[in-house]
């Protein structure tokens, strides 16, 4: 094969004869923030804190405020060394966090609680906000207070331990120097530190002489009537005393013996501690004088399974009727029977409680819970109701009013967590049920959640309160009217749901006559029947359903009640169904509905009266179709509420047709309207092009009434990769650089060899694409092979890279990245003048005159990078002679000289230069020239030239040797 190159020059000779010859810096690969996954909750930045807290008021108490980071979910242990004893506190108990100690190991243990994200509108487990705004659970630091009995003086070391993932976390020791100390305020004489555990551990039948008469002198007096207790003795003789108005616990008592008949008005601050009663109770008797006020507060309550109540007057209400029950912040161990048999009186509760009995909760007349309070209550044991109202009370007694009120803002939920199905949670002779403002009431019952039995009872849920109704019964009503003359009435703004698995009628108006169940303007309801039977069920010509000003959507028997609705009613003025399905009395302000509305015929009722929410799913510069999701409001999951009385919330979507949808670009592109939903709540479009990355979308949705408030909006992420490199030259086994143009600026250029990454020193070679899209990376060692393939990938700033093969993603085709095969090298000009000059003004001789080279702008070099290096040859020869702007011509007048020998340069071709190169290394053919040695002259004979302007032009041909 031979290999032929060419380049012309151009000669010149001016006026007294001048003659002229003419022919990433590697950055590192930035991510967009924007697409970054960041774990803050990696085993690093977990931890845990021990420290002492304030010094305790108590006497021979150190607390100790336990504190860690919110991702943690094991168990923290804190070995708790001799001397030191644990003391259970409500602080501890009623920590979300469970503390409790292994007795075996003697280790506290501190169990984090499950933290979850709620949904939109999940109340918090805090108070309902007098908006009844939705909140979003927010991770936060932990910490536990809790406290240890100092048995003797010592130096004591703490140190919590725990676990994240495979990482083991400890605290910072923590060291006390602790005394054991009275009391300051005791007229305690010195006695055995001990003392109060030995009482603790006495009979429980020893009776008030037993008790060593020096114990019983430990009250300490405050204000006229308030008496400081350590022990039960000093507890028992200040209840026993009538003109004692106030008793304060000042560390855990247990109780050794009875207690008298109290009869006068008695303030009990337990401080947080326990008050064990054992066998016992706090007896009362029909108080002195009517009225008269019973309050106890801040205790964990205990006392064995078959005393009939913590507060106890035996059976009957003659000893209740006229005292007032007040209690506050109050935690009970699940072994006591009841907190209080309240017979025909008043019970009013604040703070937060959470009481948890074998039995009911209270026997009660009435029952208030007053604004802002938390209560849990729950029934561990009997198939009983939590609050019983035993029998009607009588005027002039203090629960004459027969009613149970939750006050606004409060937070109940009532449940059981035995099977029984009998009673609902508030049972029997209440005549008014009332759900405050912004109030919270849950009930997740074995049975009914709320049931009438006496007629006249009324329900009654306030503006702005949350009813979240519950029951596990599989073949009961959720809310059933077992009397006459009842109604379930919720009023404007207020929130109702009613969920159960159930064989009848979850809303069960089947007894008796004149029943009433009334939405009327609600601000959300739901009737969720996820058994076989219907949502509402009525029997007896005059019991009513009535709904109004309010959506009205319906899912007919046998859908999927989680599915879109079958009908779809917005803001209907009326609907009233009256007398059982069979007769049913039908009247609506809506026509289809007074037509298509029976009771019988629904599973699920609803109404979201929400304004719509587009859910827009993520775009991409590689899709074509847009879709969303219409999302009508937000409603209690099958679960009811859990054990904290917390609620997870799930979207509804839209029906068909039921919205119609609007979205808008940012880039001016065409608004896309009037998009109507399917049965599942989606809306879709088609673009022609490609919606351009950072392209923000914004769509709206309206559903009759109601406009969404705010936009949904989703931002076109980048997914598309840079164009494949664009090289430039030919890639040969020599080349020590791959360049290219028009690359994606800040793109990353890397590139592989068959297939595996290029490195050098065991690093990936790489570059960044300039401003102006130009590139160049190196090669990684001395020499590549003929044949290899080499891949270039351009990598873009979010992550994008060119695939190794054609990849489609959504509605776009990538194509590969750049291919190239490694060639042969090249025998080649590395460089030529373009111009070479014999001066100017020459003077004309009147002989043969030789003139050297007086100027070149560049040198002659070849360069042979073949990997069989054969011989090659340069030729040259005149293309054109040198010839004078009036076409005079010196036809001979360039000459070669090489190695003595000179040679005309005319129109025909003579060899320059013979080489057969051993390496890539260029060959300079002009380095060698020298004035009047080897190399191009001019040689002018006398009278041969006239004093003008001569040019021409020279041809070299690069050849292998034949």
């Amino acid at each position: 094969m031979k290999l032929k190159q060419n380049y012309k020059i151009v000669l010149s000779i001016v006026v007294l004869l001048s003659l002229i010859i003419s022919g990433l810096s590697i950055q590192q690969l930035k991510k967009d923030p924007s697409v970054k996954a960041t774990d803050a909750a990696n085993a690093e930045t977990q931890y845990v804190k021990i420290e002492q807290a304030i010094q305790s008021s108590i006497a021979n108490q150190v607390d100790v405020l336990v504190t860690f980071s919110p991702y943690l979910t094991e168990e923290i242990r804190i070995p708790v060394p001799e001397g030191l004893t644990y003391q259970e506190t409500l602080a501890s108990l009623q920590s979300e966090n469970k503390v409790s100690l292994d007795t075996e190991k003697k280790e506290l243990v501190i169990q984090p609680f499950e933290k979850t994200n709620q949904s939109n509108q999940e109340q918090s487990s805090e108070l309902a906000t007098s908006e009844n705004v939705p909140v979003v659970t927010e991770f936060q630091e932990q910490s536990v207070l809790v406290s240890f009995t100092v048995n003797q003086t010592g130096e004591y070391t703490l140190k919590a331990v725990t676990s994240y993932e495979d990482s083991v976390i400890h605290s910072d020791e923590l060291t006390l120097k602790l005394p054991t100390t009275s009391n300051p305020e005791s007229t305690k004489p010195e006695t055995d530190p001990n003392q109060s555990s030995k009482e603790q551990s006495t009979n429980s039948q020893a009776n008030e002489a037993d008790v060593p008469v020096a114990v019983q002198s430990r009250m300490v007096a405050r204000a006229a009537g308030e008496v400081e207790v350590s022990t039960w003795a000093e507890f028992k003789a200040a209840y026993d005393e009538p003109t004692t108005t106030k008793i304060i616990m000042k560390n855990e008592i247990t109780a050794s013996s009875a207690t008298s008949f109290r009869t006068t008005p008695i303030e009990i601050d337990g401080g947080g501690f326990l008050l064990e009663m054992r066998n016992y109770d706090l007896r009362v008797n029909n108080p002195s004088v009517a009225g008269s006020v019973f309050h106890i507060h801040d205790m964990i309550m205990s006392n064995n399974a078959y005393n009939e109540a913590f507060v106890n007057s035996g059976y009957g209400s003659a000893n209740t009727r006229n005292w007032k029950f007040r209690l506050g912040n109050i935690v009970t161990k699940a072994n006591v029977q009841r907190v209080i048999r309240a017979y025909h009186a008043e019970v009013t509760m604040y703070g937060n409680n959470n009481l948890d009995t074998r039995a009911e909760n209270f026997y009660v007349g009435s029952m208030v819970i007053e604004p802002g309070t938390k209560y849990i209550g729950n029934v561990n044991y009997y198939n009983f109701s939590v609050i019983w109202f035993v029998e009607n009370s009588s005027a002039g007694e203090t629960g004459a009013s027969q009613e149970f009120t939750i006050g606004e803002g409060a937070n109940v939920k009532l449940g059981q967590t035995q099977t029984g199905t009998a009673y609902p949670a508030v049972y029997q002779y209440y005549k008014s049920m009332t759900i405050g403002e912004n109030a919270v009431f849950n009930v997740n019952m074995p049975g009914n959640a709320v049931r009438f039995d006496l007629s006249g009872s009324t329900f009654t849920a306030k503006k702005g309160s949350i009813t979240n109704l519950t029951s596990k019964l599989a073949s009961g009503a959720v809310v059933n009217f077992n009397a006459s003359n009842s109604v379930f009435k919720v009023e404007e703004g207020a929130y109702f749901y009613t969920i159960g698995v159930s064989s009848v009628p979850l809303v069960n108006i089947a007894s008796g006559s004149n029943n009433v169940f009334d939405l009327s303007k609600p601000a959300q309801y739901d009737i969720r029947n996820l058994g076989t039977s219907s949502a509402v069920g009525i029997t007896g010509a005059a019991n009513k359903l009535s709904i109004s000003d309010s959506d009205i959507d319906l899912w007919n028997m046998g859908v999927d009640v989680l599915g879109p609705s079958s009908l779809t009613y917005a803001l209907v003025g009326n609907l009233t169904a009256t007398g059982p399905a069979n007769t049913q009395v039908v009247t609506s302000t809506e026509p289809a509905l007074q037509t298509n509305f029976r009771t019988n015929k629904f599973r699920r009722i609803s109404g979201m009266n929400q304004n719509p929410i587009v859910e827009l799913s993520p775009v991409t510069d590689a899709n074509l179709t847009v879709k969303g999701r219409v999302q009508i409001g937000t409603v209690p999951d099958n679960n009811g509420s859990d054990e904290d009385g917390n609620i997870t919330y799930i979207p509804v979507y839209a029906s068909a047709g039921q919205a119609k949808v609007t979205v808008t670009a940012d880039d001016g592109s065409l608004v896309q309207k009037d998009l109507v939903t399917d049965k599942d709540g989606y809306i879709s479009y088609k673009v022609s092009s490609f919606y351009k990355a950072g392209t923000t979308l914004s769509a709206t949705a309206v559903r009759g009434p109601y406009l969404s408030e705010e936009p949904g909006t989703t931002v076109v992420s980048d997914v598309t990769p840079p164009k494949p490199a664009e090289l430039t030259g030919k890639f040969t086994i020599a080349s020590k650089k791959i360049k290219g143009i028009n690359g994606e600026p800040g793109a990353t250029v890397t590139y592989t060899i068959n297939g595996v990454d290029a490195k050098i020193d065991g690093t990936i070679i790489s570059a960044i694409v300039q401003p102006d899209g130009t590139w160049e990376i190196p090669t990684p060692g001395p020499r590549l092979t003929i044949g290899d393939k080499v891949q270039i990938f351009l990598t873009d700033t979010v992550g994008n890279k060119n695939p190794v093969t054609q990849k489609t993603l959504y509605d776009a085709i990538f194509p590969p990245a750049t291919t190239v095969t490694v060639a042969d090298g090249e025998l080649s000009f590395i460089s030529a003048p373009k111009d070479i000059s014999f001066g100017e003004e020459l003077p004309l001789g009147a002989k043969t005159t030789q003139y050297p080279i007086a100027g070149m702008d560049g040198d002659l070099v070849v360069e042979d990078t073949r990997a069989d290096k054969l011989s090659w040859t340069l030729t040259a020869k005149m293309d054109r002679v040198l010839t004078s702007a009036t076409n005079k011509t010196l036809p001979q007048a360039v000459r070669y000289s090489k190695a003595g020998k000179q040679q005309i340069l005319g129109t025909s071709a003579i060899t320059i230069y013979e080489n057969t190169n051993v390496d890539d290394d260029p060959v300079s053919i002009t380095n060698g020239w020298i004035p009047n040695g080897d190399g191009l002259s001019l040689s002018i004979d006398a009278g041969e030239a006239y004093p003008e302007e001569y040019t021409g032009s020279i041809t070299w041909t690069l050849q292998d040797t034949p």
